[in-house]
């Protein structure tokens, strides 16, 4: 994929998400964060969330122009090492990428669903021995989706009101590619 169409491809994600960005950007009522605008959040959590879910993305795509030392930290660390002519991304990155089969695996046997806050759950309607055998994924899902969310607040270094944008705006984009990917929303009581 070329960078155009990767940035394009991130321009174009859906209307909800755009909306949902707003909003909470809207509410927070605390001016831009330090240095990460908006539209820099959701390439940066898009640019994340894809790579988690197994989608090649280019590091080069988050060289913005108009970039501020936070963004610049983000961009730095995203941009993780390359081997042999490959890109790694960085580790914390790299096992929720390399655990997205399992993942996908849950969800498609519908073991697992997504929640609203973007994290993953058990399904509850599963049998016991179901969720015995989906709990330890979706354990290890849930805590390296939470260090992500730790990681990119500290590295934006943003305060408690910027920090909700952020997590709001992975929560988005996590539960679109996890749907995008088999997963079933659950609504209701977790």
């Amino acid at each position: 994929m070329t960078i155009c169409a990767a940035r394009a491809r991130t321009r174009n994600r859906s209307l909800a998400t755009s909306i949902v960005f707003a909003a909470i950007w809207g509410l927070s009522a605390c001016g831009e964060p330090r240095g990460v605008t908006p539209d820099q959040i959701e390439l940066v959590a898009w640019y994340i969330e894809d790579i988690a879910h197994g989608q090649a993305r280019n590091p080069q795509e988050l060289k913005v122009t108009d970039a501020t030392p936070e963004m610049d930290n983000l961009a730095t660390w995203l941009a993780g090492t390359t081997l042999r002519e490959q890109h790694q991304p960085p580790r914390q990155l790299a096992s929720r990428r390399e655990r997205w089969p399992e993942v996908k695996a849950l969800f498609a046997q519908g073991h697992a669903v997504v929640l609203d806050d973007g994290l993953i759950g058990a399904n509850p309607k599963s049998t016991r021995e179901d969720q015995t055998y989906a709990l330890p994924i979706v354990d290890a899902e849930n805590r390296d989706r939470r260090s992500l969310d730790a990681l990119v607040i500290s590295l934006s270094k943003c305060d408690r009101a910027q920090a909700t944008i952020w997590v709001a705006g992975l929560a988005a984009a996590r539960v679109a590619l996890d749907v995008q990917g088999g997963a079933k929303r659950w609504v209701g009581k977790y």
